[in-house]
Protein backbone atom coordinates (compact mmCIF):
# COMPACT_ATOMS: atom_id res chain seq x y z
CA UNK A 1 0.00 0.00 0.00
CA UNK A 2 1.54 3.40 -1.02
CA UNK A 3 2.22 5.41 2.24
CA UNK A 4 -0.21 9.19 1.92
CA UNK A 5 0.69 12.04 4.05
CA UNK A 6 -1.52 13.61 6.67
CA UNK A 7 -3.03 16.35 5.25
CA UNK A 8 -4.17 14.17 2.34
CA UNK A 9 -5.92 11.92 4.00
CA UNK A 10 -8.76 12.69 6.32
CA UNK A 11 -11.84 10.83 6.69
CA UNK A 12 -14.65 11.65 9.17
CA UNK A 13 -15.36 7.82 10.75
CA UNK A 14 -16.98 6.46 13.70
CA UNK A 15 -14.73 3.55 15.33
CA UNK A 16 -15.80 0.49 17.49
CA UNK A 17 -14.53 0.22 20.74
CA UNK A 18 -12.47 -2.74 21.88
CA UNK A 19 -10.07 -1.88 25.00
CA UNK A 20 -9.85 1.34 24.35
CA UNK A 21 -10.90 1.10 20.40
CA UNK A 22 -10.87 -1.27 17.21
CA UNK A 23 -10.76 0.16 13.66
CA UNK A 24 -13.63 1.87 11.55
CA UNK A 25 -15.40 1.98 8.54
CA UNK A 26 -14.04 4.46 6.42
CA UNK A 27 -16.64 6.93 5.60
CA UNK A 28 -19.00 6.75 7.96
CA UNK A 29 -21.49 9.31 9.40
CA UNK A 30 -20.37 10.26 12.79
CA UNK A 31 -22.97 12.93 13.52
CA UNK A 32 -25.38 13.00 15.88
CA UNK A 33 -27.94 10.92 14.49
CA UNK A 34 -26.10 8.08 14.61
CA UNK A 35 -27.07 5.25 16.65
CA UNK A 36 -23.98 5.06 18.80
CA UNK A 37 -22.35 8.82 18.82
CA UNK A 38 -20.58 7.71 21.59
CA UNK A 39 -17.94 5.77 19.54
CA UNK A 40 -16.31 8.80 17.15
CA UNK A 41 -13.18 10.52 16.46
CA UNK A 42 -12.69 13.72 14.39
CA UNK A 43 -11.20 12.22 11.40
CA UNK A 44 -8.58 9.21 10.17
CA UNK A 45 -5.33 9.56 8.65
CA UNK A 46 -2.89 7.26 7.42
CA UNK A 47 0.86 7.89 7.89
CA UNK A 48 3.93 6.78 9.66
CA UNK A 49 3.78 7.33 13.59
CA UNK A 50 7.20 8.46 13.21
CA UNK A 51 6.54 11.38 10.22
CA UNK A 52 3.17 12.29 12.09
CA UNK A 53 4.92 13.00 15.78
CA UNK A 54 7.55 14.92 13.50
CA UNK A 55 4.79 17.29 12.17
CA UNK A 56 3.51 17.56 15.79
CA UNK A 57 7.23 18.70 16.63
CA UNK A 58 7.80 20.84 13.72
CA UNK A 59 4.46 23.08 14.84
CA UNK A 60 5.25 23.51 18.57
CA UNK A 61 6.16 26.80 19.52
CA UNK A 62 9.59 27.81 20.09
CA UNK A 63 11.80 28.83 22.84
CA UNK A 64 10.86 32.96 24.13
CA UNK A 65 7.48 32.44 22.11
CA UNK A 66 5.18 32.36 25.37
CA UNK A 67 3.52 29.93 23.27
CA UNK A 68 2.54 27.52 26.56
CA UNK A 69 -1.08 28.60 27.61
CA UNK A 70 -1.28 28.40 31.24
CA UNK A 71 -3.99 26.49 31.96
CA UNK A 72 -6.24 27.36 34.78
CA UNK A 73 -7.47 25.06 37.49
CA UNK A 74 -10.64 24.52 35.30
CA UNK A 75 -8.79 23.53 32.07
CA UNK A 76 -6.21 21.11 34.18
CA UNK A 77 -10.06 19.18 35.67
CA UNK A 78 -11.56 19.43 32.40
CA UNK A 79 -8.52 17.75 30.52
CA UNK A 80 -8.03 15.15 33.28
CA UNK A 81 -11.80 14.34 32.29
CA UNK A 82 -10.60 13.98 28.48
CA UNK A 83 -7.80 11.89 29.25
CA UNK A 84 -10.18 9.43 31.15
CA UNK A 85 -12.98 9.07 28.60
CA UNK A 86 -10.53 8.08 26.45
CA UNK A 87 -8.77 5.32 28.52
CA UNK A 88 -12.83 4.30 29.17
CA UNK A 89 -13.08 4.00 25.64
CA UNK A 90 -15.63 7.08 25.32
CA UNK A 91 -14.36 8.93 22.58
CA UNK A 92 -17.60 10.86 22.03
CA UNK A 93 -17.23 11.92 25.85
CA UNK A 94 -14.05 12.71 25.16
CA UNK A 95 -14.93 14.81 21.99
CA UNK A 96 -18.14 16.94 23.89
CA UNK A 97 -15.72 17.82 26.15
CA UNK A 98 -12.60 19.07 23.93
CA UNK A 99 -15.14 20.74 21.81
CA UNK A 100 -16.22 22.82 24.85
CA UNK A 101 -13.28 23.20 27.06
CA UNK A 102 -9.96 22.87 24.61
CA UNK A 103 -11.64 23.41 21.02
CA UNK A 104 -7.85 23.92 19.06
CA UNK A 105 -7.61 20.15 20.12
CA UNK A 106 -9.29 17.03 18.00
CA UNK A 107 -9.43 13.33 17.90
CA UNK A 108 -7.32 11.28 15.20
CA UNK A 109 -7.18 7.88 14.69
CA UNK A 110 -4.52 7.37 12.81
CA UNK A 111 -3.14 3.42 11.05
CA UNK A 112 0.59 3.33 10.48
CA UNK A 113 0.40 1.25 7.30
CA UNK A 114 4.53 0.30 7.57
CA UNK A 115 3.21 -2.04 11.36
CA UNK A 116 -1.02 -1.87 10.35
CA UNK A 117 -1.17 -0.98 13.45
CA UNK A 118 -3.70 2.18 14.57
CA UNK A 119 -3.56 4.96 17.72
CA UNK A 120 -5.97 7.09 18.93
CA UNK A 121 -4.65 10.59 19.03
CA UNK A 122 -5.35 13.53 21.20
CA UNK A 123 -3.55 16.52 19.31
CA UNK A 124 -3.90 20.21 18.61
CA UNK A 125 -4.23 21.32 15.16
CA UNK A 126 -4.69 22.84 12.62
CA UNK A 127 -2.71 25.56 14.46
CA UNK A 128 -1.24 25.54 17.87
CA UNK A 129 -3.28 27.74 20.41
CA UNK A 130 -2.45 26.51 23.85
CA UNK A 131 1.15 24.21 23.77
CA UNK A 132 -0.24 21.76 26.00
CA UNK A 133 1.26 18.38 23.64
CA UNK A 134 -0.52 15.14 22.48
CA UNK A 135 -1.36 11.84 23.73
CA UNK A 136 -0.86 8.64 22.00
CA UNK A 137 -3.05 5.48 22.90
CA UNK A 138 -2.66 2.48 22.02
CA UNK A 139 -5.57 0.02 21.56
CA UNK A 140 -3.43 -2.97 21.50
CA UNK A 141 -0.56 -2.46 23.61
CA UNK A 142 1.69 -5.90 24.15
CA UNK A 143 3.64 -4.28 27.26
CA UNK A 144 2.16 -2.21 30.11
CA UNK A 145 4.77 0.71 29.49
CA UNK A 146 4.16 5.00 29.27
CA UNK A 147 6.53 6.22 27.02
CA UNK A 148 6.89 10.54 28.01
CA UNK A 149 8.75 13.00 25.78
CA UNK A 150 8.67 16.25 28.05
CA UNK A 151 10.89 18.28 25.91
CA UNK A 152 10.39 17.39 22.40
CA UNK A 153 12.33 20.65 21.13
CA UNK A 154 15.18 21.42 23.66
CA UNK A 155 16.17 17.56 23.93
CA UNK A 156 16.69 16.87 20.40
CA UNK A 157 15.13 13.73 18.55
CA UNK A 158 13.47 12.62 21.79
CA UNK A 159 10.22 12.89 19.67
CA UNK A 160 11.33 10.86 17.22
CA UNK A 161 12.83 8.16 19.91
CA UNK A 162 9.66 8.18 21.50
CA UNK A 163 7.52 7.53 18.85
CA UNK A 164 9.74 4.10 17.72
CA UNK A 165 10.28 3.17 21.01
CA UNK A 166 6.22 3.17 21.64
CA UNK A 167 5.44 1.76 18.17
CA UNK A 168 8.28 -0.74 18.25
CA UNK A 169 7.45 -2.41 22.07
CA UNK A 170 3.95 -1.92 21.73
CA UNK A 171 3.64 0.23 24.68
CA UNK A 172 0.27 1.36 25.71
CA UNK A 173 0.97 5.14 25.68
CA UNK A 174 3.20 8.27 24.38
CA UNK A 175 2.83 11.63 26.01
CA UNK A 176 4.80 14.44 24.31
CA UNK A 177 5.17 18.04 25.90
CA UNK A 178 3.50 20.61 23.29
CA UNK A 179 6.20 23.51 23.52
CA UNK A 180 10.29 24.40 23.91
CA UNK A 181 11.08 23.84 27.77
CA UNK A 182 12.37 27.32 27.80
CA UNK A 183 8.79 28.42 25.47
CA UNK A 184 7.56 31.24 28.35
CA UNK A 185 9.33 33.62 30.70
CA UNK A 186 7.20 33.01 33.44
CA UNK A 187 8.63 30.58 36.46
CA UNK A 188 7.03 27.01 37.75
CA UNK A 189 6.15 27.03 41.32
CA UNK A 190 7.52 23.61 41.65
CA UNK A 191 11.42 23.30 43.59
CA UNK A 192 14.74 22.86 41.72
CA UNK A 193 16.88 25.12 39.24
CA UNK A 194 18.35 25.63 36.00
CA UNK A 195 20.21 27.17 33.68
CA UNK A 196 19.09 25.63 30.63
CA UNK A 197 17.10 28.74 29.93
CA UNK A 198 19.65 31.42 30.58
CA UNK A 199 21.00 32.63 33.51
CA UNK A 200 20.35 29.95 36.70
CA UNK A 201 16.78 30.02 38.16
CA UNK A 202 13.86 28.49 38.53
CA UNK A 203 12.44 25.91 36.22
CA UNK A 204 9.97 27.64 33.65
CA UNK A 205 6.23 26.89 33.50
CA UNK A 206 6.42 25.60 29.66
CA UNK A 207 9.08 22.68 31.14
CA UNK A 208 6.68 19.87 31.56
CA UNK A 209 9.13 17.67 33.43
CA UNK A 210 9.08 20.71 36.33
CA UNK A 211 5.28 21.89 36.62
CA UNK A 212 2.95 20.17 38.38
CA UNK A 213 -0.20 21.95 37.31
CA UNK A 214 0.29 21.37 33.33
CA UNK A 215 -2.17 18.70 31.32
CA UNK A 216 0.94 16.94 30.92
CA UNK A 217 1.47 16.06 34.30
CA UNK A 218 -2.50 15.45 34.65
CA UNK A 219 -1.84 12.57 31.69
CA UNK A 220 0.78 10.91 33.62
CA UNK A 221 -1.34 11.03 36.66
CA UNK A 222 -4.85 9.78 34.63
CA UNK A 223 -2.64 6.66 33.27
CA UNK A 224 -0.44 6.10 36.69
CA UNK A 225 -3.09 5.92 38.07
CA UNK A 226 -5.43 3.87 36.36
CA UNK A 227 -2.67 1.27 35.17
CA UNK A 228 -0.87 1.24 38.73
CA UNK A 229 1.60 -1.83 37.15
CA UNK A 230 2.52 0.04 34.73
CA UNK A 231 6.32 1.59 33.89
CA UNK A 232 7.13 4.85 32.39
CA UNK A 233 10.16 5.63 30.53
CA UNK A 234 10.62 9.62 30.95
CA UNK A 235 13.12 10.42 27.67
CA UNK A 236 15.90 13.44 28.33
CA UNK A 237 19.10 14.34 26.30
CA UNK A 238 22.09 15.56 28.05
CA UNK A 239 25.81 16.20 26.54
CA UNK A 240 27.43 16.29 30.45
CA UNK A 241 31.09 14.91 30.28
CA UNK A 242 30.92 12.92 33.87
CA UNK A 243 27.84 10.76 31.97
CA UNK A 244 27.38 7.65 29.98
CA UNK A 245 25.95 7.31 26.70
CA UNK A 246 22.88 6.46 28.18
CA UNK A 247 22.50 6.97 32.25
CA UNK A 248 19.57 5.79 34.22
CA UNK A 249 17.97 6.36 37.33
CA UNK A 250 14.85 5.86 39.75
CA UNK A 251 14.46 9.73 40.10
CA UNK A 252 15.14 8.95 43.49
CA UNK A 253 18.76 9.80 45.18
CA UNK A 254 20.84 6.87 45.86
CA UNK A 255 17.89 3.97 44.98
CA UNK A 256 18.19 1.98 42.01
CA UNK A 257 15.30 -0.49 41.68
CA UNK A 258 15.67 -3.82 40.11
CA UNK A 259 13.84 -2.48 36.72
CA UNK A 260 16.43 0.00 36.03
CA UNK A 261 19.39 -2.24 37.39
CA UNK A 262 18.17 -5.07 34.68
CA UNK A 263 17.59 -2.66 32.16
CA UNK A 264 21.16 -1.18 32.78
CA UNK A 265 22.57 -4.72 32.73
CA UNK A 266 20.75 -5.76 29.51
CA UNK A 267 22.39 -2.22 27.62
CA UNK A 268 26.23 -3.18 28.95
CA UNK A 269 25.65 -6.79 27.25
CA UNK A 270 25.11 -4.75 24.28
CA UNK A 271 27.85 -2.70 24.17
CA UNK A 272 26.41 0.55 25.17
CA UNK A 273 28.42 2.60 27.73
CA UNK A 274 25.34 3.04 30.61
CA UNK A 275 25.69 4.08 33.99
CA UNK A 276 23.41 4.41 37.03
CA UNK A 277 23.48 6.36 40.13
CA UNK A 278 25.43 3.49 41.75
CA UNK A 279 27.97 2.98 38.99
CA UNK A 280 28.63 6.69 37.80
CA UNK A 281 29.20 10.04 38.72
CA UNK A 282 26.35 11.58 36.34
CA UNK A 283 23.99 13.77 38.74
CA UNK A 284 21.21 13.77 36.65
CA UNK A 285 19.14 11.84 38.28
CA UNK A 286 15.60 13.44 38.39
CA UNK A 287 15.25 14.26 41.23
CA UNK A 288 12.57 17.07 41.06
CA UNK A 289 11.25 15.31 37.82
CA UNK A 290 7.29 16.14 38.67
CA UNK A 291 6.54 12.66 36.61
CA UNK A 292 9.00 10.60 38.68
CA UNK A 293 7.57 12.07 42.28
CA UNK A 294 4.00 11.17 41.48
CA UNK A 295 4.74 7.47 40.58
CA UNK A 296 7.63 7.53 43.39
CA UNK A 297 5.00 8.23 45.65
CA UNK A 298 5.34 11.89 46.98
CA UNK A 299 2.47 13.46 48.49
CA UNK A 300 3.39 16.57 47.03
CA UNK A 301 5.66 16.19 43.31
CA UNK A 302 5.74 20.03 43.26
CA UNK A 303 7.65 20.63 46.49
CA UNK A 304 8.19 17.59 48.03
CA UNK A 305 10.96 14.64 46.43
CA UNK A 306 9.96 10.88 46.63
CA UNK A 307 12.10 9.01 49.05
CA UNK A 308 11.80 5.56 47.97
CA UNK A 309 12.08 4.41 44.26
CA UNK A 310 8.50 2.72 43.16
CA UNK A 311 10.41 0.98 40.31
CA UNK A 312 7.88 2.14 37.95
CA UNK A 313 9.92 5.42 36.59
CA UNK A 314 12.78 4.83 34.64
CA UNK A 315 14.47 8.34 34.10
CA UNK A 316 17.05 8.13 30.69
CA UNK A 317 19.33 10.21 30.17
CA UNK A 318 21.12 9.89 26.77
CA UNK A 319 24.26 11.03 24.63
CA UNK A 320 22.90 13.39 21.33
CA UNK A 321 24.40 11.10 18.84
CA UNK A 322 22.89 7.81 20.37
CA UNK A 323 19.47 9.68 20.48
CA UNK A 324 19.92 10.78 17.33
CA UNK A 325 20.93 7.50 15.80
CA UNK A 326 18.52 4.64 14.86
CA UNK A 327 20.54 1.68 15.15
CA UNK A 328 21.98 2.81 18.18
CA UNK A 329 18.49 3.32 20.03
CA UNK A 330 17.68 0.41 18.57
CA UNK A 331 19.80 -1.45 21.39
CA UNK A 332 17.34 0.48 23.96
CA UNK A 333 14.49 -0.92 22.22
CA UNK A 334 15.14 -4.57 22.27
CA UNK A 335 16.94 -4.22 25.98
CA UNK A 336 13.32 -3.05 27.32
CA UNK A 337 12.03 -6.25 25.05
CA UNK A 338 13.76 -8.11 26.44
CA UNK A 339 13.62 -7.02 30.59
CA UNK A 340 10.32 -6.11 30.13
Amino acid sequence: MMTRSVSDVVFVLSIVLGGLFLGACDGQDTSSSQSEPSRSVDRRVEASLRDHVQGLQDDMPREGTEGFAVPTDDDLANWRMVVGRLVDGDTSGARSLISEHASSYELVELRDPATEQSYVLLQEGPSVARGWGAVVLNPNADRNVFIEVPHPVFDLETHVQGAELFRDIDARALIMAGTHRCANEGNSHCDGRTGVCGASGPFKESDDAHVEASPFQVTHEVLTDRFPAAVVFSLHGNGREPCETVFLSSGVEDDTPPSVATLHRALEERGVSAGTPETSSCPLIGSTNVQGRHTNGSSNPCTEAASTASGRFIHVEQKLDFRRSEDKYQHLIEAIKETL
